[in-house]
């Protein structure tokens, strides 16, 4: 064990209790203030809630001004905005996490035990329908895409076609920045973008800022046999 984390040992009892700005504060005394930061800017503020995020520096993949000045004193920054984050915050903030996770584990794995019954995934079934309502609710087919896409790998995800519509709507809506802080953080929610793009040119969506679709529109309606529409306004 070295010095490091034996400085950390008489905390870690107390830690759990540790929230928000006293969270943040011991993060940037004990590992370090850039650190300590990685975690205040994504609302992290506790051990409960970092132990269950998949990959704390994910969220430099997205090009976004809040996080410009952490990302450049936190990464290396090529000419064509590819990164790598500095491997002393990395191995500083995983060596962190390590010891959490080896503190906390008999803990989490009596829970785990204890709350199995409880556990959503059990009332869903991966193989079968499992009622005509379920099959049909956009809930359980999200659920049950995500649970499959979890025991493959990255680049052999495979989704529902009603994922695929409700990606395509959610990127519209919420925006590409949503849409990557929501995608990275969920792994085998959501298609990248360029799997999107191509979902939208084969079902020939093609939206450009300020133009019209009235007879896509139009075409839509009378498929449907509808003649009202909704709009929604979106303001920032």
């Amino acid at each position: 064990m070295t010095s490091w984390e034996q400085d950390l040992l008489p905390f870690l009892d107390k830690l759990p209790s540790y929230n928000g700005e006293i969270f943040y504060n011991f993060v940037k005394e004990f590992v370090g203030v850039i650190e300590g930061e990685i975690l205040e800017i994504q609302g992290i503020k506790s051990v409960r809630i970092l132990l269950q995020v998949p990959d704390v520096f994910s969220f430099f993949r997205i090009s976004n001004k809040d996080i410009l000045n952490l990302k450049e004193r936190a990464c290396f920054i090529d000419d064509d905005s590819s990164y790598i984050v500095r491997p002393g915050i990395r191995s500083n903030i995983e060596q962190f996490i390590e010891l959490l996770k080896n503190h906390y584990k008999p803990v989490i794995t009596s829970n785990a035990i204890k709350g199995i019954n409880n556990c959503m995934c059990g009332l869903v079934n991966t193989n079968n329908e499992n009622t005509e309502h379920q099959s049909k609710s956009f809930a359980h087919i999200f659920v049950n895409n995500l649970l499959k896409n979890i025991n493959r790998s990255s680049n052999n995800y495979h989704f529902d076609p009603i994922v695929n519509k409700f990606a395509s709507t959610f990127n519209i809506l919420a925006g590409h920045n949503a849409y990557e802080f929501f995608r990275i953080n969920l792994p085998g929610s959501l298609p990248s973008i360029t799997t999107l793009k191509n979902y939208n040119q084969n079902i020939n969506l093609h939206l450009n800022e300020g133009e019209f679709r009235f007879d896509s529109l139009k075409n839509y309606l009378d498929l449907i046999d509808s003649k009202h529409v909704f709009m929604v306004s979106i303001l920032e």
